[in-house]
């Protein structure tokens, strides 16, 4: 019997495989005095290995232009995982990091996000990111990573997946905190629930 049905749940897979990986994600019109989605030009470029789809964006309000990056994976291995140290938020060739850590807030919509403070030859770039694992948001690595492991033990097809946000600013980054607040109250909702409905589909 295992033998029959060995070559049928390959091909199941196989099939599920390539369904999510020809997925596309689509981000939504901006709302709120939020422009967009338009073509991005920058040189903050988020490395991340073996996701079936990623995708980067940007928004434009009262003269600041938010980025987006978000990356899925469907089925991860050992080499092609969302939480490893492999990935990284910026090209340490191009960017070097100034100051990280945990930002907590009361939003009802993230409960906190990672912050990392980077800078290139003057340029500063503040980037707040963090997962969805199941539907659940979270910051933290060692959470994600069990939400990971709760996610596969339920058989939940929705994808694991990063979310990032980022923003120029001069000097002092607690006006790029505002920004990236205001675009998280302004915008995020239509963005989460466009890259639910992706992975719902």
């Amino acid at each position: 019997m295992l033998i029959i049905l060995g070559p049928f749940l390959q091909k199941v897979s196989t099939y599920y495989y390539h369904e999510q990986s020809e997925r596309t994600i689509h981000f939504p019109v901006g709302v709120n005095g939020w422009e967009g989605p338009l073509e991005v030009s920058t040189k903050w470029n988020p490395l991340f290995y073996g996701p079936n789809q990623e995708k980067m964006t940007s928004y434009t309000k009262d003269n600041h232009t938010v980025h987006v990056f978000t990356a899925h994976y469907y089925k991860q291995s050992e080499d092609k995982e969302l939480i490893s140290e492999n990935n990284s938020l910026y090209d340490s060739k191009i960017w070097t990091l100034v100051d990280k850590g945990l930002f907590a807030f009361d939003n009802g919509l993230v409960p906190s996000v990672y912050e990392l403070n980077i800078q290139r030859q003057g340029s500063y770039r503040l980037v707040w990111y963090w997962y969805v694992i199941g539907g659940v948001p979270t910051a933290n690595p060692i959470w994600g990573k069990l939400l990971e492991g709760l996610s596969h033990v339920r058989h939940q097809e929705k994808p694991s997946m990063i979310v990032a946000i980022s923003v120029y600013y001069d000097y002092y980054p607690e006006s790029a905190r505002t920004v990236l607040e205001e675009f998280i109250q302004g915008m995020l909702p239509e963005i989460m629930k466009s890259l639910d409905k992706e992975s719902n589909a």
